[in-house]
């Protein structure tokens, strides 16, 4: 055996939190206590022994005392929760992404939606992350919640549309200030790439045919920001109804009659 680190100079240790091993093959971890701020941290080590503060907890709106440690998930961004902190002190979701940009995704609210989670968070078959909460809930004994979290919103203009309705699609990308282009795809088919602009890009067409298209948007990244695919969106085209022929009145209304 031997030691590659030894915690305990800045009040640091753990919680029950185990290490994960990221993609980098480097080892990722959480403090309950201690750091910079002494309400825990999270950190890598690689192989070698060489020790990094990724992020300092700050006990308040950034959370605090984090306690089962990290996942990682396809995009290689980390996702773990604190027990305290938020915006309504009952704890938090948070996410780390590839070039360790720290932010909160979720403050639970201790009420209908949890607060205080109660273990390790865990990526399901279906791509989502799912964990519990020790409080909260509707009878007050936690919850069990599933999070999805992606960082890139789809939105119709109309939806179902009439064929030939013109319909603008909406790519909204949050992230450390992204840039770049967001391509717009009928199933596999392109329908035309949008430069990101304040995070937000828009393709307008009139040509989808009648029936259901599914559609997403693919974001190419940029070097802050790691490229991502919304979900998809189910555009439905219909045919547009036809006017009723006006009806004529009865009688030669040009004779005279009446």
């Amino acid at each position: 055996m031997s030691v590659l680190y030894s915690f305990g100079d800045d009040g640091s240790y753990g919680y029950a939190a185990g290490l994960i091993q990221g993609g980098d093959s480097n080892l990722y971890g959480t403090t309950y206590h201690g750091g910079s701020l002494g309400f825990g941290k999270v950190f890598k080590l690689d192989l070698s022994g060489n020790f990094s503060v990724l992020h300092n907890f700050d006990g308040d709106s950034g959370g605090a005392n984090p306690s089962y440690g990290l996942i990682q998930t396809d995009d290689g961004n980390f996702y773990g929760t604190t027990l305290g902190g938020g915006s309504n002190d009952a704890g938090t979701i948070f996410k780390l992404d590839t070039s360790d940009n720290f932010s909160i995704v979720y403050d639970f609210d201790g009420q209908a939606n949890g607060g205080n989670p109660g273990a390790g968070l865990f990526k399901g078959n279906d791509g989502n992350i799912y964990g519990i909460t020790s409080s909260g809930g509707q009878y007050g004994g936690g919850t069990f919640f599933r999070l999805i979290d992606s960082p890139i919103a789809l939105e119709s203009s109309a939806n179902p549309s009439l064929r030939g309705q013109r319909v603008t699609f909406t790519a909204t990308v949050t992230g450390n200030s992204p840039t770049g282009s967001v391509r717009f795809l009928k199933g596999t088919k392109s329908l035309g790439s949008v430069p990101l602009i304040g995070g937000v890009a828009r393709l307008s067409t009139s040509r989808l045919k009648i029936g259901s298209h599914s559609i997403t948007a693919v974001y190419s990244g940029d070097a802050n920001n790691a490229s991502v695919t919304s979900a998809p969106l189910v555009q439905v085209i219909r045919a547009a109804t036809k006017k009723e022929p006006r009806a004529r009145p009865r009688g030669n209304w040009g004779q005279g009659n009446r």
